[in-house]
């Protein structure tokens, strides 16, 4: 090998080793940065999107609870919360529970915050399936588990007779009471809380309006607060959009106290789609 050539090939190994820390580094970077972002989308999945959910998921869900429990007990208490009027209301009206608790004349927070959170889980579901649609969850623990934890003999009846109110895929219907580590597409589970109260037989909540109503309470600053939904329900206008959640709820029992049991039927399959949500984690 002449000189000239062992000159060419010491220059040219000195270049490349010079270039191949900045190669490495340039690389690393690049990971990093790939993993760094991986990590804010998971966040923002969890934090900004998925918890926010899964927190109104389960506010509603003990609201719900409540209201079916003194429903079959066919208490006094239900029927003046559930059976109001809100013609001519002040806004006044809108945070009391009880006009005249002797009398049991009620106000109207406890109907119009269910409402209001009805409202905001429509809202917050959206959001899911618009920012990210391939969400998929992990079932932590099985339903037909935590009825018999609680041995909950009402759950338990729950889960073997409204499964296929809750969710309508077949391939699902089988088992879903006993889905336990199970990786589920999110939106499974959003559809399991659409699905329980959609209008069957003239009873129920239309499909195409859930979104409406999550719209009706959003501004360009967010979810709007709970004193300027009343004062939507306080215009005449603005109510009549809320006309459909209004009559389902109010019409779940009338002033003598009889149920509507394809109603309770709904909200009892609500129970089940909600506990779904509790139960979630994101994988």
């Amino acid at each position: 090998m002449d000189i000239a050539t062992t000159i060419i090939i010491a220059a040219l190994t000195a270049l490349v080793t010079s270039f191949i820390p900045e190669i490495i580094k340039h690389y690393l970077s690049i990971r990093t940065s790939a993993t760094t972002r991986q990590q804010e989308i998971i966040k923002e999945q969890k934090y900004n999107y998925f918890l926010p959910f899964k927190n109104q998921a389960e506010e509603l869900l003990n609201r719900v609870i409540h209201i079916e429990k003194r429903l079959e007990q066919k208490q006094q208490e239900m029927i003046s919360h559930l059976q109001i009027s809100y013609e001519n209301k002040n806004l006044d009206w809108y945070f009391k529970d009880w006009e005249n608790l002797e009398e049991k004349i009620s106000g109207g927070y406890f109907l119009t915050s269910t409402l209001y959170m009805n409202c905001i889980l429509y809202k917050k579901m959206s959001l899911m399936q618009e920012k990210f649609p391939f969400i998929e969850v992990e079932i932590k623990k099985s339903l037909a588990e935590i009825a018999n934890d609680k041995k909950d003999e009402k759950f338990q009846k729950y889960i073997q007779v409204k499964q296929e109110d809750v969710i309508q895929e077949e391939n699902l219907i089988p088992k879903w009471a006993n889905l336990k580590g199970d990786n589920i597409n999110l939106n499974r589970v959003i559809q399991a809380i659409r699905t329980s109260t959609i209008m069957r037989h003239g009873e129920g909540i239309y499909y195409g309006l859930h979104y409406s109503f999550g719209d009706f309470v959003t501004d360009d600053k967010g979810i709007i607060n709970y004193e300027k939904f009343c004062l939507m329900l306080i215009d005449d206008s603005q109510r009549v959009k809320f006309k459909p959640l209004i009559n389902f709820w109010t019409g779940l029992i009338d002033k003598e106290g009889n149920i509507n049991a394809p109603k309770l039927d709904r909200i009892r399959a609500l129970i089940i789609a909600l506990k779904l949500v509790e139960v979630s984690n994101l994988k």
